[in-house]
């Protein structure tokens, strides 16, 4: 494997700590067996700063995808000894990724090869490959995921494609948020509360016919209700009442479902 100033981030490391942490690997390789797979170590996230660690696993099915996300790791490269103490003791070789050693199969999407990638043949993005339009759309690539036709081989990979990226990008999005959410559940199921809150989201599921809106309190914790004509917009303060009806976990974020609500724009 081949050294490199600097791994595909914005964040930039010295060649001699990128080049030991990458010997550390390369010399725990020597003894092991490349016919059982291997990890990945690779860059991801909007702004490529997390180290995330993927499996490859040989696949006799070319509609199973044989690389499979484990977990993300860090955003500080030089905290990978730690991982790679771990992974170099088992018998698994790891591949660390960077900018001048690219595995073109790898699992961020945006570092695959287009060679042989499958583009869609219709619409405003025709001619495009599933990771070209998560660059641009990736609300597409969500409504995409769940309703595009599979009727054929290609239809079948580009849909295929389109599942396997949303998945990624949520369980990467999931975990950040449980690292990152200070948000607790709200009082009690049952209880009936009144309290200020802000509007931070409003989604609108046109296929179900309903809307979503998320409000933060001033401490960080979160309520969602549906929208009955509130004419609510983000960023609007108000005044809540309601009753406590469910404690979810959405994406890492705990939040509190109210009902029979009664919202007063302050």
């Amino acid at each position: 494997m081949n050294s490199a100033a600097s791994i595909r981030t914005e964040r930039k490391y010295s060649e001699a700590l990128i080049e030991k942490i990458i010997a550390s690997a390369d010399d725990a390789n020597k003894t092991k067996n490349w016919s059982m797979g291997h990890y990945i170590i690779d860059t991801t996230g909007q702004h490529q700063v997390y180290f995330t660690l993927y499996r490859y696993k040989v696949s006799t099915s070319s509609y199973v995808s044989p690389y499979t996300y484990i977990k993300n790791i860090t955003s500080d490269f030089s905290k990978l000894e730690e991982a790679l103490g771990y992974l170099n003791a088992q018998p698994i070789p790891v591949l660390i990724v960077s900018e001048h050693n690219n595995d073109a199969k790898v699992c961020s999407f945006r570092n695959r090869s287009r060679e042989g990638v499958p583009t869609l043949s219709f619409g405003k993005y025709k001619g495009k490959t599933i990771a070209e339009i998560w660059e641009q759309d990736r609300g597409y690539v969500i409504w995409f995921s769940n309703n595009g036709n599979t009727n054929t081989d290609k239809a079948y990979k580009l849909v295929y494609a389109a599942k396997e990226l949303v998945a990624i990008f949520f369980k990467e999005r999931t975990e950040e948020n449980r690292l990152n959410c200070t948000s607790n559940y709200i009082g009690k199921l049952g209880d009936k509360i009144t309290t200020d809150a802000k509007v931070i989201s409003i989604s609108e599921n046109k296929q179900l016919e309903y809307t979503t809106i998320q409000l933060a309190l001033e401490n960080g914790d979160l309520i969602y209700i549906y929208d009955k004509d509130f004419g609510l917009e983000v960023s609007n303060v108000v005044t809540i009442k309601g009753t406590i009806t469910k404690h979810i976990e959405k994406m890492g974020k705990k939040m509190t479902y109210i009902n029979r609500v009664k919202v007063t724009t302050k």
